[in-house]
């Protein structure tokens, strides 16, 4: 097989999936979850409703994928080669970690109203639906985190402690500023400086709260 030709193939379609994903924004958005069906977002994307079916299995399967917009270019561009790359391990912690999630930021602000959407339709929808979408997004993103958190560990930069709750911690807070900032009217209510939220986070995350006294061990 030409791998050349394999690749181009691969390559659109990649692309008529991420179009129609975008297309299922957009209905999704218009319509809600429930009020919106196959049919429609086929007419959305300018495709036949069978073409959809080449790509998800059903409109629930779209719903899981959707992060994809997001998740993807997050998790390719930002989150896992910060984390996983062992070039970057002499880089400081602080300096590491304020750079992912300041591009993690920009990423997801760049879609929030695929964010709005899965804030609104993942609560109410089956439990197949929501156990799918925390394997393919959630715990991926969460497992790069904690392997970034156990390493350093191991490499006595961290202190001993749980990876795996630190790791969703970590989301969490971030998480809670989109929402209260972005999907709530925080912006208007408690307007705040982003870059000042990363910092803050960060410095909680590496330093705690309590202050320190010269020569005692944390």
């Amino acid at each position: 097989m030409d791998e050349a030709g394999s690749e181009r193939r691969q390559r659109r379609r990649e692309r008529m999936a991420n179009e129609i994903l975008q297309a299922a924004a957009r209905v999704f958005a218009r319509r809600g979850f429930d009020g919106a069906t196959v049919r429609e977002i086929a007419e959305e994307a300018d495709i036949a409703e069978g073409t959809i079916y080449n790509y998800f299995e059903s409109k629930e399967d779209l719903l899981i994928q959707l992060p994809r917009l997001v998740g993807g270019p997050l998790f390719e561009l930002a989150v896992q080669p910060a984390l996983q790359d062992r070039t970057l391990e002499n880089v400081d912690d602080e300096v590491l970690m304020v750079q992912t999630m300041r591009q993690g930021l920009a990423n997801v602000l760049q879609h929030i109203d695929i964010l709005k959407i899965l804030f609104s339709s993942m609560p109410v929808a089956p439990p197949e639906t929501q156990d799918a979408y925390l394997r393919q997004f959630i715990l991926q993103v969460a497992g790069v985190l904690e392997s970034f958190i156990q390493r350093r560990i191991e490499q006595g930069r961290f202190r001993a402690m749980n990876p795996t709750i630190v790791a969703r911690a970590w989301m969490g807070s971030f998480l809670i500023f989109i929402l209260t900032q972005e999907i709530l009217p925080g912006r208007l209510v408690t307007p705040m400086d982003y870059d000042e939220v990363i910092d803050e986070i960060v410095h909680l995350f590496l330093y705690g709260v309590q202050t320190r006294k010269e020569g005692v061990a944390a």
